[in-house]
């Protein structure tokens, strides 16, 4: 998801539908960066942020991107494993992480155990799909999420997001 002229990319994407309740593999394709924006596509820092349109086992859903580091381009396809944040973590991808002194007015630093960095990733993605009408807040939050599960993603020192120079918004209301 680096480049806005080329296909949109992503790996790991958190699940925000229902239907993935139950543990099992299932065949995941990425069909495009979505069109909630108006019918258009909204990028904040040169990537396309917000909801992605998927297929999981032919059928449409639309999901938030949680990893902006890995590539995954469209039209391709994957076996995912789904899980419920309820069946255990014991397969998950994330072991926690900690918030750093001074985001959001942290005068201490704040650790995430694993379910909580789970639960939190679900609680902004709900928030996303709250705030489509909203393209900046969606972004903040978008960029909320990847530096919760990249974390040094964003250096927060110099406003400014490591993967180029265009300013990712106010990220640490979200953390």
């Amino acid at each position: 998801m680096r480049n806005l002229r080329g296909p949109a990319v992503l790996l790991f994407l958190f699940l925000v539908f229902v239907g993935m309740a139950s543990a099992g593999d299932v065949t995941v394709v990425l069909v495009n960066p979505g069109t909630w924006n108006g019918g258009h596509s909204s990028a904040m820092g040169g990537v396309y942020v917000g909801p992605y349109n998927i297929t999981v086992n032919g059928q449409s859903e639309a999901v938030i991107c949680d990893d902006a580091l890995s590539v995954v381009y469209s039209d391709q396809s994957w076996i995912a494993k789904t899980s419920s944040i309820s069946g255990g973590l014991s397969q998950a991808l994330w072991t926690g992480v900690t918030i750093g002194v001074g985001v959001d007015g942290n005068r201490d630093a704040i650790h995430l155990k694993r379910k909580q960095e789970y639960l939190a990733v679900q609680y902004l993605a709900h928030l996303i799909m709250n705030n489509l009408k909203n393209p900046i807040a969606v972004g903040e939050i978008q960029w909320a999420i990847w530096d919760l599960t990249d974390p040094g993603l964003i250096n927060q020192s110099n406003n400014k997001k490591i993967l180029g120079s265009e300013p990712w918004g106010n990220v640490s209301a979200y953390l």
